[in-house]
């Protein structure tokens, strides 16, 4: 008999790459996102992707921040 594999629950969001041209909206949006972040801190964040934004996250968290990000021409893979 084969085990079924149990469906993943938890994922990390990853800011893969950024739209130059959005840059100023992914900041804003992973500033919201990340608690105790300043703006200069979330510039950083954003210029140094690949990052992960948040670690094990419920699935439909992850595809609401993966959709946020994305509107604003941002890659977000989930892991």
């Amino acid at each position: 008999m084969c085990e079924k594999a149990a469906e993943k629950t938890e994922f990390t969001v990853k800011l893969e790459k950024i739209d130059p041209a959005q840059k100023a909206k992914v900041i804003r949006e992973i500033k919201n996102l990340i608690p105790d972040m300043n703006l200069v801190a979330a510039k950083k964040f954003v210029e140094g992707a690949p990052k992960v934004i948040k670690e094990s996250v419920p699935k439909a968290e992850a595809e609401k921040i993966k959709k946020a990000l994305q509107a604003f021409g941002a890659t977000v893979v989930l892991e």
